[in-house]
Formats: structure tokens, C-alpha cells, sequence
């Protein structure tokens, strides 16, 4: 594959198929090279036969989160608005049978890992405001930190904390909190590896994607 300039990212899905759609549509009309989505497609109050269809339409490099891994093995089905791997379409369920824990991408400034939490680790996490042993005891972070793949760049999602977090080691994670507006987040996010600027597009409390972004600085 090509080095992405320019990357469109979706964070936590959970079943709103139609803020996906949304995001999908405006991210495409922006011209971004690829979407990538960080997972938990599942769990959600909409429709997943439809989430999985608006992926595969858009060609979504999407990973697998640790809802969707519950929904394969049949676990924590009583959780609020889980979702039965029996309520869905087989072309559905063979879309989440089918995405991988991570991915690989190469950018104009270095090598980018897509996951849900922190590498194959699904439950893993950084915060915001993670420091001192907080960030010396997460051994699933210092790991990839220190990785012999050398990644410039980690996205991921899982805590629904959006965050650009830069560290010494010369990486940046990029959390793409959740798509629909919750406490932390709400939107979608358009990478410009290039320029090196991060523009986020937030949900309103209607329901309505907001087409004028603000700016986060990628480069630390």
C-alpha cells in the first residue's frame, strides 16, 4: 500500500449506523485517501447488519475491538444493548469473524499501528492524563513504545477519551474517542500526516455532524 497523506478515523461504532454514515459521507467528500475505524462496531442501539454493510462499502480499514471479540465467543451477552451474534445477518457476522486486532499502515512521516486498545491488547488503554508510574507500569504501552516496528504513529480508541498524546520515544497516539457524543467525545477525525494536522468534527447534542473542524496540532 501507498503512504497515506491523508486518513479519515472513526472511533468507538457501537450500532449507530446512522452517525456512521454521516461520518462516512463527509470523510469521503473530504477526499481522504482511506477511512480506518478502531472497532466495537457491536453493542450498540442501531443496526449492525448496516454499520458492517457501510464499512465494507467504504472500504474501511477497520480492526476488531474487545466487544465485537465478546460478541465471536458468546461472553458478556447481558451487557445493555449487546448484540446477539443470532440477530445478524451471516454476512454480517462473517465481516466482524473477518477483522483483524491491528494493522499496519505506512504514512510520509513513519510507520502507523491501528488498534483498538494498545496493540493485540483489546482491554489496554492510556488516558490523557496518565503520568509518572501510571505510564511506567503499563507494560502493553512501553511495549509498543519501545517496539523494534519503530511506530510514528498509534491509533486507537477503547477508552473513549478522544486525545493527540505525544511521547519522548518519538510516537503519538491518537485515540479517536467514540462516533456517537458521549461524555468525552463524539465525531470523527481527518489526519493529515503531512501538514501534520489532526482536524476533528464533532456531533452536535442533534444528532448533526458539524462540517466547520477544529485543529489539532499531530506533530509533537
Amino acid at each position: 500500500m501507498n503512504k497515506i497523506r491523508r486518513l479519515g478515523l472513526i472511533g468507538d461504532i457501537h450500532g449507530d449506523d446512522a452517525l456512521l454514515e454521516q461520518a462516512l459521507r463527509l470523510l469521503s467528500e473530504r477526499g481522504v485517501e482511506r477511512i480506518a475505524a478502531t472497532g466495537d462496531i457491536v453493542d450498540g442501539p442501531g443496526s449492525i447488519d448496516r454499520c458492517c454493510e457501510l464499512l465494507a462499502a467504504h472500504r474501511v480499514l477497520a480492526v476488531r475491538g474487545n466487544h465485537d471479540r465478546w460478541l465471536l465467543e458468546g461472553v458478556l451477552r447481558d451487557l445493555p444493548h449487546a448484540t446477539l451474534a443470532s440477530a445478524l445477518t451471516p454476512t454480517a457476522k462473517d465481516f466482524i469473524a473477518g477483522l483483524p486486532p491491528t494493522l499496519e499502515l505506512d504514512t510520509p512521516r513513519g510507520r502507523l499501528l491501528l488498534c483498538h486498545g494498545l496493540g493485540p491488547h483489546d482491554t489496554k488503554k492510556v488516558n490523557p492524563d496518565d503520568s509518572g508510574y501510571a505510564l511506567e507500569s503499563n507494560f502493553e504501552l512501553q511495549e509498543l513504545l519501545c517496539s523494534s516496528r519503530g511506530y510514528r504513529w498509534i491509533l486507537n480508541g477503547h477508552s473513549h477519551r478522544r486525545m493527540v498524546r505525544h511521547f519522548p520515544e518519538g510516537t503519538t497516539i491518537v485515540n479517536a474517542g467514540t462516533l456517537g457524543p458521549d461524555e468525552h467525545s463524539g465525531g470523527c477525525l481527518e489526519l493529515d500526516f503531512e501538514t501534520g494536522v489532526a482536524r476533528l468534527f464533532e456531533f452536535t447534542p442533534t444528532g448533526r455532524l458539524d462540517s466547520a473542524p477544529s485543529e489539532i496540532p499531530l506533530l509533537g
